[in-house]
């Protein structure tokens, strides 16, 4: 069996079962406090704001790793992904702030490249929907420390043979150790594969539920998630797609709680963050 093979079997596998990383493991929490970040300091209901120095020093070393180990091609696409994912958060962020203290969207659409109707919606955006995402975000990323950056480090200072300890102890995910011994081979062919097999990892297993909650939930309580109106394969971010979602089940569902459960929508604008506060039956229409 090659070794392409071999990983298309366990990626199979990974499908099957897609576990959180919700928690710090021994190896993290270590190069956590080594890095002098504080785990449970780094709560990711306090935003980006709070977070934001945290964030930067877990970029940096991943950007240190990078120099110092040609093999680990994660850590070179962690790093660049995680610097856009973090400016935009802070575009965002200045955005905002611009406008709230009275600057124009025609005023500043030519620095920033953006329409004035693309910054009118941003200015519209609800802070509780904003302190959300950026949650999400920031447990994102801390979840990514939590399940591979720890491995890296601990490949980076001990090599393969510290891998197999840590395997021993049952510290390192099922299948794992091969990809280290695969990185540690140093066959061309080998490490791309593994690294490939890491991002796959990152992508599914670690990433893919957060990103499922985002897009799958309504804003309005009880309202249809954007894959079921819109279908599985639809871009969020295409108008027309979302434009299909708000017309056909948000706006219908929003009006109808209005008209006939206004106490819902009450209790959902005094409860900030929280998102389709549920228990509300589909919209008759959509039955």
């Amino acid at each position: 069996m090659s070794a392409r093979t071999a990983y298309a079997l366990d990626q199979v596998s990974w499908r099957r079962s897609t576990p959180r990383c919700v928690s710090a493991t021994p190896g993290s929490s270590q190069l956590a406090e080594r890095l002098g970040i504080g785990w449970d300091a780094c709560d990711p209901a306090l935003g980006l704001t709070a977070n934001e120095p945290t964030l930067k020093r877990i970029y940096t070393y991943y950007g240190e790793m990078l120099l110092r180990e040609t093999e680990m091609e994660w850590a070179r696409l962690s790093n660049l992904a995680c610097k856009v994912v973090l400016a935009g958060l802070q575009d965002l962020r200045a955005v905002r702030k611009f406008l709230a203290l009275g600057g124009t969207p025609e005023s500043l659409a030519p620095r920033v490249d953006l329409s004035p109707d693309v910054l009118r919606s941003l200015a519209q955006i609800a802070d509780a929907e904003l302190r959300y995402f950026e949650a999400k975000l920031v447990s994102m990323a801390k979840d990514l420390f939590a399940d591979l950056m720890w491995q890296h480090d601990a490949y980076a200072n001990g090599g393969i043979e510290a891998m197999r300890r840590l395997n021993a102890a049952g510290e390192v995910p099922a299948g794992l150790l091969r990809v280290w011994a695969d990185i540690a081979s140093r066959a061309p062919e080998l490490v791309e594969l593994a690294n490939e097999r890491i991002l796959h990892r990152e992508q599914l297993m670690v990433l893919q539920p957060s990103y499922d909650e985002m897009l799958a939930q309504s804003p309005i309580p009880g309202g249809a998630p954007f894959a079921v109106v819109a279908g599985p394969t639809a871009n969020i971010t295409t108008f027309e797609a979302r434009w299909r979602w708000i017309t056909t089940d948000a706006l219908p569902r929003f009006r109808y709680l209005l008209a006939n459960d206004p106490a819902t929508i009450l209790g959902c604008h005094r409860a900030p963050g929280r998102r389709g506060c549920g228990g509300v039956p589909p919209h008759p229409v959509l039955l």
